[in-house]
């Protein structure tokens, strides 16, 4: 996974709803209607039709559970965490009991229509992630640190939770990035963090961009984010400036 982000859409905790929220189920939440918009936006660009979009997979980070219910409104493969408390009598096991049974326990339950499958997952802590088109399914071994034992185990992993990484690595690669550099400031105004987050997401986005670049030209030596930044922010502060080089009256020999 890049890591780039290639569409941003600010969203806003708004109770009144769009204008056209009659079209829309009431389940709905800002959260997943990013992700809806985003898949409405894909189809236009590539001018295909809804069945054409279920070659599409959509990875997302909560309010799943918003954006694969009602099964007639969605035409692509979704999967991502879930929170129980937004699904409510969800029969799972307890978190305690689940902890009793160790890592790598897994379990998934479907709706009564089939069409949302959720599965619930033992790793350091219970993770409940929600989808419309896999469950536990084949699971695979991933190394896990014992902490108790202060060496790797092999524990079982759902199909959903493999698939979610996959497609979640880019987020979190591009999440780790902007808070490696991330710039700094004192004030409690939101507009300031979000203008500076963006100049973060920018700079992040450009030097990956940049390393894909060299790296398709061949190019051994690059430079690392942390003086891409500093490359950055030096051009920004020479900028409006004269870079002639002044010329002072020769003086005469005595």
């Amino acid at each position: 996974m890049s890591g780039e982000v290639s569409d941003l859409e600010l969203s806003e905790n708004d109770e009144s709803g769009p204008d056209d929220a009659e079209s829309i189920p009431q389940c709905t939440r800002p959260g997943a209607d990013v992700v809806t918009n985003y898949e409405e936006e894909q189809l236009e660009d590539e001018g295909s039709t809804e069945e054409d979009d279920q070659n599409h997979t959509y990875a997302q980070d909560s309010n799943v559970e918003d954006s694969i219910i009602p099964s007639e409104w969605v035409f692509t493969e979704k999967s991502g965490t879930a929170r129980l408390c937004r699904m409510p009598n969800v029969p799972f096991t307890s978190d305690k009991d689940l902890k009793k049974k160790g890592c790598g326990f897994s379990e998934e339950v479907v709706s009564m229509n089939e069409a949302v499958i959720m599965c619930k997952w033992f790793d350091n802590k219970p993770v409940v992630l929600a989808s419309n088109f896999v469950g536990c399914g084949s699971q695979d071994e991933v190394q896990h640190w014992e902490k108790s034992r202060k060496t790797y185990v092999s524990v079982s992993r759902p199909e959903v939770v493999r698939r979610y990484n996959h497609a979640m690595g880019g987020v979190d690669k591009k999440d780790m990035l902007i808070s490696t550099y991330r710039i700094f400031i004192k004030s409690r105004k939101w507009t300031l963090k979000m203008l500076l987050h963006a100049v973060d997401l920018s700079c992040v986005n450009s030097w990956l961009e940049y390393k894909r670049n060299t790296e398709s030209l061949g190019e051994k030596e690059t430079m690392d984010l942390l003086h891409f930044k500093m490359r950055i922010g030096e051009a920004l502060v020479k900028m409006g400036t004269s870079t002639k080089v002044k010329r002072d009256r020769p003086s005469s020999d005595l």
